[in-house]
């Protein structure tokens, strides 16, 4: 069963894309069919997400990465590209590289 995070940094309605999620995440709650732009697998990926970036950040001593990284949400709009139709391996290239940049400049 997918639960809603309550340990997001902003209100995921604030974007078209947070709002598509929500409405998904209503409608698989609710126990309606999962909409067309996400499957169920997509959606357990994108809630397990804070989960796995607690994971990976603060235990190698990346907080400070975290922290940088929260400022650009390159995930966050990846989600949003892909949301509005962008090719989903383009938008997740872009994602690594603001990554990757971000890291660079630390």
């Amino acid at each position: 069963m997918l639960q809603r995070s309550t340990s997001l940094a902003c209100d995921p309605s604030e974007t078209s894309a947070g709002r598509l999620l929500e409405q998904a995440f209503e409608q698989v709650r609710d126990g309606q069919e999962v909409p067309e732009e996400f499957s169920s697998e997509v959606l357990e990926e994108v809630a397990a997400g804070p989960e796995l970036i607690a994971r990976w950040a603060i235990p190698q001593g990346q907080g400070d990465l975290l922290g940088l990284l929260q400022g650009e949400q390159p995930v966050a709009a990846a989600v949003a590209a892909v949301a509005q139709g962008d090719d989903p391996a383009t938008a997740a290239q872009q994602a690594a590289e603001t990554a990757r940049s971000v890291a660079d400049s630390r």
